[in-house]
């Protein structure tokens, strides 16, 4: 049996990988494959402490299912994703949009080079550097977001930083 293939987007890093290219819809009841679906078949992290974690419910049973989520800042209870199903291709083509959508959303940038990001002469990239700095509850950055929000001139923008001001204030009176 193989590990299935898949792209990493760079800025992110595998912690572990035990997913197979075993179908469970194809298995036998009592074949004794089934060993390898476990609670622990991939985690695959960022900088930004995004973590998507795959594991298969409950370990080792035949009639359990494949669970897919996506935690944020080690929150397991409240996660930002959830997926689940017994279909093999369909957990690949769903780890795929996610890793996708997150690439994107969580760059795994440093807060310092986001905070920089804040005086892009990009519009679209200011609000973008303030709502990840909020998703992250980056704290530290609450002086330039407010800086930021300031001196905005684009309406939709500046309503979009004071949405990820209004999270961080809240965020640093935990």
């Amino acid at each position: 049996m193989a590990l299935v293939p898949l792209t990493i987007p760079a800025g992110w890093h595998v912690s572990f990988h035990e997913l197979s290219d075993l179908d469970p819809e194809t298995l036998a009841p009592d074949s004794p494959d089934w060993v390898s679906f476990t609670e622990d078949l991939l985690q695959i992290g960022n900088e930004g402490n995004v973590v998507l974690d795959v594991g298969w419910y409950p370990d080792g049973s035949p009639s359990g299912r494949y669970r897919l989520v996506v935690v944020v800042d080690r929150d397991w209870t409240t996660p930002r994703v959830r997926w689940g199903g017994r279909s093999l291709r369909e957990l690949v083509a769903e780890i795929d949009r996610q890793l996708a959508a997150l690439a994107i959303q969580f760059p795994g940038l440093p807060v310092a080079t986001l905070i920089a990001q804040l005086r892009d002469p990009e519009p679209e990239q200011r609000a973008k550097a303030a709502e990840w700095l909020a998703l992250r509850g980056a704290v530290e950055a609450l002086d330039a977001v407010q800086e930021a929000h300031a001196t905005e001139r684009k309406r939709d923008i500046e309503l979009r930083m004071g949405a990820a001001l209004d999270t961080l204030v809240r965020s640093s009176r935990r």
